[in-house]
């Protein structure tokens, strides 16, 4: 309410993490500054569990005889994004005839990729092991071009983890 010059900066502690920007700043009355951190794998404990940051600023108002400040201390939690591939059941039945109804196979709700696994690719089989169709990319629709009716299998494949199972083509 004095309008007194504040000063507010970032005290320097171990648990800082690597890569974050943080300007200490000056003002009259109030004071701000951002902290922009966007967390990466490397931020993570090498088994990739969740890692805690500790941030403290201060901010200090020294025009006074006796310098006056505080401190706020607040704890950053990073952990991994879960990849959970057993929570979806893509539609495993399709029919490619024409008819406006279930004409391609696609997974819509692959899980986002993650520090321990990423997407690589979708690959169709048929029943002897042939493979139909691989993809990359992570929005694909299958048609069923050039295959006869019958049963196929699916693999979605994660860096970490593999994800299968049927797919019936009628027509």
């Amino acid at each position: 309410p004095d309008q007194d010059s504040l000063w507010l900066e970032l005290i320097p502690n171990d648990s800082l993490p690597e890569a974050f920007t943080f300007e200490p700043a000056g003002g009259r009355g109030a004071v701000k500054s951002v902290l922009q951190w966007i967390p990466e794998c490397r931020d993570l404990t090498p088994e990739l569990l969740g890692k805690e940051y500790q941030f403290s600023f201060k901010v200090m108002d020294d025009v006074c005889y006796t310098a006056l400040g505080d401190t706020l201390n607040f704890t950053v939690s990073v952990a991994d994004i879960l990849l959970d591939l057993e929570k979806f059941i893509p539609t495993n039945v399709i029919t490619p005839n024409n008819d406006g109804l279930n004409e391609y196979f696609e997974i819509p709700d692959l899980p986002v990729d993650n520090c321990a696994g990423q997407f690589q690719s979708v690959r169709i089989y048929n029943r002897w092991g042939t493979e139909v169709f691989v993809t990359t990319d992570r929005d694909f629709k299958w048609y069923g071009e050039n295959v006869l009716a019958g049963q196929y299998y699916y693999v979605i494949d994660y860096t970490n983890k593999d994800f299968n199972g049927p797919i019936s083509v009628l027509y």
